[in-house]
């Protein structure tokens, strides 16, 4: 696990000072070492200066910044046969990533590269170098954070948007996903192979769809179980993680559950009450205010975003992913993604109230389509600072595609004030999850641990609105990472 670089130079130059000068701004949080390799040779080191004398030299090369979650987690980039490859993330199969990986790249370079994407489940990013041209793609939904950008004479890819800083490069954009591209002297050329598309309603009745529903949820946590027995999970006591919870428990996972509140804003009752019920241990922990307030700089330059909303709920993540990585659970499950599958935000229901379901399909589907974009990029530079893997059941290809079928009037209702999420909350009732959390309503984490008082209050103090307050925070924390860093 970790996060990678990949940069070319189109005039066919020494590529080594912009790789190091990428890999020394992602340099945060926790991690074991670098590595930096050509298509011929390869580098590692915990220190990035020692790495500088001995940089390969070539028009393209691969760096990584390398943690190890597990004892079968290799050093990268890794050379082999004529190019180079890093791998960022987990493929969902009986062989180990790397292996499987190089297997498959064997025997023709482009077409494995395009079967990976196509054919392979799993949350990952990769970069292959040749002689004066890179490969580049990402999982269907997303699930791992990767950025490119160009100018002058230059390509670059990056798991962080930092990384271009040092080149110049200020259009940075966020890879799409289920892409495999070509980068070489004209710069990056795209390949659409997978993504998740908008399927046509399903004709199963609602006890066929509660049926595959749950099948396919269970698949997907079961995936995400494939390496791994004991896991941490993000836990509110609310629907999403409670089914998720109980899930993993019966899989026979062993699973902490673990909440976070600011002290005097927050009430726990809620997720103790549910790890109760289910038999499960919770580790709740409240934080002083100060602390949300110290945190800040820190948890701009790790969002990368000046949004109000992204770092409120990057936060509470930061804690729960310091408290798995403290209790030795380097993979952390969350619950994001049901919301956008399920229709669970309240503007769905004024969506549906206002426009009709036609429009409503249409921003479920985009939003389940985007979630890497809101959601999922945050999440997992949060966790990757902290140490741990962050891991998202609800995201999984196949659980989205048949979810995007689901018939609206099982996801949202106006009937009685207003329903969401009908037939999640149907498939907790099959579980055996009491009836006061199958049916609670949601709160979104950032109210619910109290994160956004004390921000509003902070904003308050200083005479501004939270944009402002985040504009100015994100503005001087890059100037004093980036001046830190270059």
């Amino acid at each position: 696990m970790g996060s990678f670089i990949a940069v070319l130079r189109k005039d066919g130059g020494d590529a080594a000072k912009e790789a190091l000068k990428m890999l020394r701004m992602t340099a945060h949080g926790r991690f074991d070492s670098f590595g930096l390799a050509s298509y011929r040779e390869q580098v590692a080191s915990r220190d990035l200066n020692a790495l500088k004398g001995d940089a390969p030299s070539s028009s393209t090369l691969l760096g990584y910044k390398f943690l190890r979650v597990f004892r079968t987690d290799l050093q990268q980039p890794i050379v082999n046969d004529g190019f180079a490859l890093v791998l960022e993330g987990r493929l969902y199969s009986a062989a180990p990533d790397i292996d499987l990986t190089l297997k498959t790249l064997k025997v023709n370079l482009k077409s494995g590269l395009w079967r990976l994407i196509d054919r392979y489940r799993g949350a990952f990013s990769f970069a292959v170098a040749q002689e004066n041209l890179l490969y580049v793609g990402r999982d269907p939904v997303g699930l791992k954070p990767l950025y490119y950008g160009e100018s002058g004479n230059v390509c670059a890819v990056a798991s962080e948007r930092k990384a271009f800083i040092p080149l110049g490069i200020k259009d940075v954009r966020s890879f799409p996903p289920g892409n495999l591209a070509q980068v070489d002297g004209e710069g990056f050329k795209f390949k659409p192979i997978r993504a998740i598309s908008k399927p046509e309603v399903s004709q199963l009745n609602r006890r066929e769809i509660l049926e595959k529903l749950e099948g396919l949820l269970f698949k997907s946590v079961k995936r995400r179980l494939s390496d791994v027995k004991r896991v941490a999970l993000a836990f509110s006591g609310g629907l999403d993680s409670t089914v998720i919870a109980r899930i993993c428990d019966l899989l026979g996972a062993d699973v902490k559950l673990l909440t976070v509140g600011v002290e005097g804003l927050s009430d726990l009752r809620k997720a103790e009450e549910a790890a109760e019920h289910l038999g499960l241990p919770v580790e709740l922990k409240l934080y002083n205010p100060n602390e949300v307030v110290e945190r800040l700089p820190e948890v701009v330059w790790i969002t990368e975003s000046p949004n109000p909303i992204d770092n409120a709920i990057a936060i509470p993540f930061l804690w729960v992913a310091e408290s798995a990585a403290k209790s030795g659970r380097r993979v952390l499950f969350f619950g994001q993604g049901s919301d956008e599958l399920f229709g669970g935000y309240h503007r769905y229901l004024e969506t549906l109230r206002r426009f009709g379901p036609k429009l409503l399909a249409e921003n479920l589907f985009k939003d389940v389509r985007d979630a890497y974009l809101k959601n999922l990029e945050r999440d997992v530079k949060v966790c990757l600072h902290a140490g741990v893997e962050a891991r998202f059941p609800y995201m999984d290809y196949d659980l989205a595609e048949f979810a995007l079928s689901i018939p609206l009037d099982l996801k949202v209702s106006l009937a009685d004030g207003g329903s969401r999420k009908l037939i999640l909350r149907r498939l907790a009732l099959r579980l055996n999850i009491p009836e006061s959390i199958a049916k609670a309503r949601k709160r979104a984490v950032q109210y619910s641990t109290g994160v956004d008082k004390v921000l509003r209050k902070v904003a308050k103090e200083k005479g501004v609105n939270l944009r402002s307050l985040f504009s100015d925070l994100y503005l001087k924390a890059f100037e004093e990472y980036s001046n830190l860093k270059t």
